[in-house]
């Protein structure tokens, strides 16, 4: 997707599947630190993850390795097939 700079500030996309509400928070907020703007879209199963990288546009995709509605070995094959780069 490439990141968009905005000002002096880079605008990152990130698909983030986590089933932790508390986990989306803690990225935004490293992302700021960073000097990022970060638009995360999150995801809570995976026919929503399955959605969304179908749609593209990520710079990165982040997912939970311990995913109650899936194994996240299973979640990184799926966005490495659907977006390999």
């Amino acid at each position: 997707a490439g990141a968009l700079i905005v000002g002096s500030r880079t605008t990152i996309a990130v698909l983030h599947a986590t089933s932790d509400p508390r986990v989306p928070c803690l990225v935004q907020a490293h992302l700021r630190r960073a000097g990022l703007d970060g638009r995360v879209t999150v995801v809570d199963d995976v026919g929503d993850l399955r959605a969304w990288l179908g749609h593209g546009g990520f710079d990165v995709i982040l997912g939970d390795l311990t995913r109650p509605s899936g194994p996240g070995a299973a979640v990184v094959a799926m966005a490495h097939r659907t977006c390999p780069d």
